[in-house]
C-alpha cells in the first residue's frame, strides 16, 4: 500500500528519509527532516498533502497514523543519537 499525497519534487518522502538517517547521511536526513518540519507547518500537523510513504499491506487502517508516526520518531531519534551528527553551515541553509 503506498500513500502519495501529491506529485510535487519538494514532498517529503518517509522511505528517502529513514534510507539518509539508517545510513548516516546526515545532511540529506537534515534536509529532509527539514522538508518535514516545514510541510507539517504549512498543512497545520497534518501530513494529508505533500507526504509520501510506503505502508505494508499488513497494517491495519486503524494503526496507520501511529505506524507512521513511530517510523519517523525513530528515524529522528537515529539520526539526532548519532554522535557524529553535525549539522553544517550548508545544512541550516
Amino acid at each position: 500500500m503506498e500513500f502519495i499525497m501529491t506529485g510535487e519534487k519538494n514532498n517529503f518522502s518517509l522511505e528517502n528519509f529513514e534510507n539518509f538517517a539508517y545510513s548516516r547521511r546526515h545532511e540529506e536526513a537534515a534536509r529532509e527532516l527539514a522538508k518535514l518540519l516545514d510541510l507539517l507547518n504549512r498543512n497545520y500537523g497534518s501530513l494529508r498533502e505533500g507526504f509520501s510513504v510506503k505502508i505494508s499491506a499488513l497494517i491495519d487502517i486503524g494503526e496507520l497514523d501511529t505506524h507512521i508516526v513511530t517510523r519517523i520518531c525513530a528515524a529522528i531519534s537515529c539520526l539526532f543519537s548519532d554522535p557524529d551528527f553535525h549539522l553544517s553551515d550548508m545544512g541550516y541553509g
